[in-house]
């Protein structure tokens, strides 16, 4: 919940395969930039370019709270198709009777539909 008179932040990431990229945003306009470069490990990297987009703003003068992050997928879609560097993680699907004729994994991959509901049943 935000509290009323304090400015709200959007913050926008775009993981590349080479650099990585952060926007600290109101309404249309960009109050905090940073570009550094992609890691490895990818979530230091991100932490890392949110943290330099942030303190790109506060310089400049803008400060407030953050009411949503968003992040590009081009380089997490790339690891799952590369099947390359993954974690374990959970899915959570969270649905209503319109989506019940929909089963669960219908359009992941055969291969990772297997490892999961291996996890979830076996």
């Amino acid at each position: 919940m935000i509290r009323q008179g304090v400015t709200s932040y959007c913050i926008g990431v775009d993981v590349g395969g080479t650099n990585t990229d952060a926007a600290v945003v109101q309404g249309d306009v960009v109050v905090g930039y940073s570009k550094t470069c992609t890691t490895e490990d990818i979530t230091s990297g991100v932490i890392g370019a949110i943290h330099s987009a942030l303190q790109d703003a506060k310089v400049k003068g803008y400060e407030g709270q953050v009411s949503q992050v968003n992040i590009g997928t081009t380089h997490f879609i790339n690891a799952v198709i590369q099947r390359k560097n993954l974690a374990k993680v959970s899915v959570i699907r969270l649905c209503g009777p319109a989506s019940t004729a929909v089963p669960p994994f219908c359009d992941f991959p055969e291969d990772l539909t297997e490892v999961m509901t291996h996890k979830i049943h076996g």
